[in-house]
């Protein structure tokens, strides 16, 4: 029994771990552009990335928490959510459409805004992961997010001023996204232990 519900936790830090860094590449590239152009650009960046992290967060805990309502045999039809737009980012990528860059730059120049406008994929991956998931293993999801985090602030300080690191995360973070978006969405999909009946 304890050697299953360790590894349901491993398994959605992982899936947290997963959807931070899988949906957030695009980020650290639009970041990478503008905080490369402030004198204090990474710590801008790296705070930006933090408080975008929570906002999403508290967002997707919400919406998991009114989907609740839901009789808990259907919530796991929310697992179409990311699984629809992992296969629509994927299409759009493979017809060579919208790229990290393409974001809509906020009004001041606003990071935070920009990667909370840039995070609708995280949010529609998350929230129906929390959905599913029974409440006491919800928190290896926020563990795995906020390890995730960590990872992309650190990578966005090395990434900056590193031409090749970004061309990398350019040329493949646009399949990245869609591939953790379905693997999520067939997840899901599978009614696994971690859900709540």
């Amino acid at each position: 029994m304890m050697s299953g519900l360790l590894d349901e936790m491993v398994t959605l830090l992982a899936a947290g771990l997963a959807i931070t860094l899988g949906t957030n590449l695009d980020n650290i590239v639009v970041l990478t552009a503008l905080a490369g152009t402030l004198a204090d650009g990474a710590r801008q960046g790296r705070r930006a990335l933090w408080i975008a992290a929570a906002l999403v967060l508290a967002a997707a805990w919400v919406l998991s928490l009114l989907a609740a309502g839901l009789p808990a045999h259907h919530s796991r039809w929310m697992g179409l959510v990311p699984l629809g737009l992992g296969l629509f980012a994927g299409w759009r990528a493979l017809r060579g459409g919208a790229s990290a860059d393409e974001a809509p730059v906020a009004a001041g120049g606003s990071m935070v805004a920009l990667l909370l406008v840039n995070s609708t994929d995280t949010l529609a991956t998350l929230t129906p992961l929390l959905a599913e998931t029974a409440s006491p293993l919800r928190l290896a999801i926020v563990v795995g997010m906020a390890m995730g985090t960590a990872v992309l602030a650190a990578v966005l300080g090395r990434v900056l001023g590193h031409d090749r690191l970004r061309a990398a995360l350019e040329r493949h973070g646009a399949w990245l996204a869609p591939l953790i978006m379905i693997c999520v969405g067939l997840y899901i999909l599978a009614d696994t232990g971690t859900d709540l009946v």
